[in-house]
């Protein structure tokens, strides 16, 4: 086992029993689907629809040759890039590390997700990173949401594991489940156009890290009909199933109703209105990257400072993306930042009011500047 996997081991040998007491324990939990893995089979690995897509998506992420990341949680999506990359590891040149954060979120649960993780690199002989954060304090202590906080110290510990481990690439295991549900989310909450484009293949984390997506054309049951074939164990999350979340209601209640009272294709449809969305979205983000760059005196992660009279002049619509670029430029939370609000943040530009916009961001305008501040140091 690499020495970053033995390290995570180590620190966690406190609070790890057996592996039928552990699983016992945690049972209300997290589910473990204990497939014998002795039961895979060369032809499941090499010859499989799965393993196509996954393929395909690799080459449009440009991972050949490249040393990449895999963030793993420990369930079937997360546990088929996983095998799938390393499967194809050889005939793509690429090298593959593995790294899993703990939220603390789930106590046992949380604990018994990351020894699995790291059981499975350990068997894969693949370099691992496991990190541990106290989300819910995070959350309380930054005023976001407790899915924000999760999104943020997750990104913010892969981005740390990538620069140790020399990975110029992380790759997550959204699937075209996750991308159909991410766009009918935005829609609900009231996104603009650049909600509908959902997520995209590949963007920049950092200067030297990129986010890649390899698994957004495949669908969750072909992923978990490979990890079957493959015999491959992997985790079920039993708060997948908690309707109390947003996500949880759209992928258990809203989407099957939408499929069998009005659309059996919704999938598709959602699916080609992203596509459609994203290149309309692209236009449009090179005019407001113009705009912004021209409009900006100050720029700090807690304070920017922008010209007023460079944003009067534009349209409402440009002006709202504009503020979209900045805080991703930022990455201030926005998952809280519905149309209503970029439009009360595009219209301040007229007056000289005062604002406090979700993620406790501060808003003033006097005379000719605009300033935006976060309460994060």
């Amino acid at each position: 086992m690499s020495s970053a996997a033995n390290s995570s081991r180590q620190a966690s040998e406190n609070r790890q029993p057996s592996a039928p007491a552990a699983r016992q324990s945690v049972a209300e939990e997290t589910e473990f689907l204990t497939l014998d893995a002795t039961r895979g089979t060369a032809e499941a690995r090499r010859d499989s629809r799965f393993l196509e897509i996954l393929a395909g998506g690799l080459q449009q992420c440009e991972l050949k040759g490249q040393a990449v990341l895999i963030g793993v949680s420990g369930g079937a999506d997360s546990v088929a890039l996983l095998c799938g990359t390393q499967t194809l590891a050889v005939e793509y040149n690429c090298h593959v590390v593995a790294a899993h954060l703990n939220h603390s979120l789930r106590g046992d649960a949380s604990n018994e997700d990351a020894r699995f993780v790291a059981d499975l690199a350990e068997r894969l002989q693949i370099p691992c990173h496991i990190g541990h954060r106290d989300v819910s304090q995070e959350a309380d202590a930054s005023g976001v949401g407790l899915e924000e906080a999760a999104r943020r110290a997750r990104y913010e510990f892969l981005v740390e594991a990538a620069d140790r481990a020399n990975c110029s690439m992380i790759a997550t295991a959204h699937t075209a489940d996750d991308q159909v549900e991410t766009l009918l989310h935005h829609i609900v909450r009231g996104s603009g156009l650049g909600g509908l484009r959902g997520m995209p293949f590949t963007r920049p984390l950092t200067q030297n890290v990129r986010l890649v997506r390899p698994l957004l054309e495949a669908r969750r049951e072909q992923i978990e009909a490979w990890v079957t074939e493959l015999g491959q164990a992997y985790c079920v999350d039993a708060t997948n199933t908690d309707t109390r979340m947003t996500r949880n209601r759209i992928r258990h209640e809203l989407l099957p109703l939408l499929r069998s009272q009005f659309n059996s294709n919704i999938d598709g449809c959602l699916l080609k209105l992203g596509e459609q969305a994203a290149a309309a979205h692209d236009v449009i983000m090179t005019l407001a990257e113009e705009r912004l760059s021209e409009a900006l005196i100050e720029q700090t992660p807690r304070v920017v400072r922008l010209r007023r009279q460079i944003f009067l002049s534009a349209p409402e619509h440009l002006r709202r993306e504009c503020f979209v670029r900045l805080w991703c430029q930022q990455d201030w939370p926005r998952q809280a930042m519905g149309f209503r609000e970029w439009d009360r943040l595009s219209r301040l530009v007229e007056t000289s009011e005062s604002a406090t916009l979700p993620g406790r961001i501060q808003c003033h305008v006097r005379r000719e500047v605009m300033t935006l501040q976060s309460p994060d140091c």
